[in-house]
């Protein structure tokens, strides 16, 4: 799947639960010339290393481009804030432990599914992950291992981790 699509079926599937439960919601973002997605959602979100984002990139990067897991997040924002206020905007914090709650299962879900393959995945993650900053090369990931003692298996962990989602490429910096 790709980003926009993620974004599609989720709006799509919002935006039909909005018209039901909420329809001044479709209505303002009607107005607006705005999906409903973009009226519930805050624009950006401050990540847990300080970093402003755009939302729905931080969303997105917490799963593995699958609509089930996409929807499964904003699920829960929207769940978050219709508890706190009755209305369905989403506030960053809640987009923040949405995204916390829902990595507690999807994580595992992952690491499952790729343990006949990678049996040490998670646990090479666990700790390796922590001794990354938010964006960094090959040399970094280099010096990780390194301190870790899996210099030796550098090159078999970035492909693991990269096959199994856990590490990327970043495309492009900014909006």
């Amino acid at each position: 799947w790709r980003y926009k699509d993620l974004q599609s079926i989720a709006n799509s599937r919002l935006e039909a639960f909005m018209g039901q439960a909420h329809p001044d919601v479709v209505a303002q973002a009607r107005s607006a010339g705005r999906s409903v997605l973009a009226t519930v959602l805050p624009s950006t979100v401050t990540n847990m290393s300080g970093l402003e984002e755009p939302v729905l990139q931080y969303m997105t990067r917490h799963t593995q481009m699958l609509p089930r897991q996409f929807i499964y997040i904003l699920n829960q924002a929207i769940a978050r804030a219709l508890a706190a206020t009755g209305r369905p905007f989403v506030s960053e914090e809640q987009v923040r432990e949405a995204v916390m709650e829902c990595e507690a299962s999807i994580c595992p879900e992952i690491f499952s599914a790729h343990r006949f393959r990678f049996p040490d995945a998670e646990q090479v993650t666990r700790e390796l992950i922590p001794k990354l900053p938010f964006q960094f090369d090959d040399g970094e990931l280099h010096v990780a291992c390194r301190e870790l003692a899996l210099a030796p298996r550098y090159h078999e962990i970035r492909s693991m981790l990269t096959e199994i989602g856990v590490l990327g490429q970043l495309l492009s910096v900014g909006p």
